[in-house]
């Protein structure tokens, strides 16, 4: 009799222990381009998702089957417009807001591109439904970016002041050191520079032109080994178009070869 009265309890505390001890929950992110949606055996189901535009998948390792997270997106760069919904929040459980699919390490979260401005970062917040947990992360849900065929070289673009109409363009994964030449042109206008790589570099970009109230900028960088990298992005009025919720977007990153 006392050995099976060990045996329940030593099973109580085992499951006890493991509801206290479990792993916790970790948030991991991955973004795939609409070419990777239609292109790789995993993601083959989630081209029918948002068709056209970029994804970005939000794991959920270790969630917990009926337990509620909460997830708020905040478009800061629009805050200044007065824009409404520009902070949203929505209650997400496994198979209801969380995806499931073979193949996948963990249930995700999809945020499109879709009604996202190019370029435009958001702040991304995770929690429990007691807040015990908490995690925030900033993301570009449709990046403009143009990666080297060379090397680990990319030049990514983001906007970070809507109003002034600025962009931040960081080159990453360039050898340190390297020099390259840059060439602005938006609506007729040219803008030629250099500038040395050094870590964390960057460069800003303020492609308004005078009597126009919108276009498109096309960002060069020539490096030193000959290679050119081309990436365009709207800005003006003609982002306007991207917020549509029903719009597809262009591949700004991919419309230059």
């Amino acid at each position: 009799m006392n050995k099976a009265i060990y045996k329940i309890f030593a099973c109580l505390l085992l499951v006890c222990s493991a509801q206290v001890f479990g792993e916790p929950l970790r948030i991991t992110t991955t973004q795939i381009s609409p070419k990777e949606a239609l292109s790789t055996k995993k993601y083959k189901h989630l081209a029918a998702t948002s068709p056209g535009h970029y994804k970005t998948l939000i794991f959920f390792e270790e969630a917990k089957e009926g337990e509620p997270y909460s997830i708020t997106i905040d478009r800061t760069a629009l805050k200044e417009l007065k824009i409404p919904g520009v902070k949203v929040m929505h209650w997400l459980y496994i198979g209801a807001g969380l995806h499931q699919l073979d193949g996948m390490k963990a249930p995700f979260y999809i945020l499109s591109s879709r009604g996202y401005l190019p370029g435009e970062s958001v702040v991304v917040e995770v929690k429990n439904y007691d807040e015990t947990f908490k995690h925030s992360f900033k993301c570009i849900p449709y990046p403009i970016e143009k990666s080297s065929k060379e090397d680990s070289a990319v030049i990514r673009v983001e906007l970070v002041d809507l109003r002034g109409g600025i962009y931040k363009v960081s080159f990453d994964g360039f050898k340190e050191g390297e020099e390259v030449r840059t060439i602005s042109f938006s609506e007729g206008e040219e803008i030629r520079g250099s500038t040395k790589i050094m870590p964390g570099a960057a460069t800003y970009l303020m492609p308004a032109v005078e009597g126009k109230n919108g276009g498109m900028e096309i960002f060069t960088v020539q490096r030193s080994n000959g290679e050119k990298l081309t990436i365009g992005f709207p800005w003006g009025i003609n982002l306007l178009p991207s917020l549509e919720y029903s719009s597809r977007p262009k591949a700004y990153s991919n419309f230059i070869n």
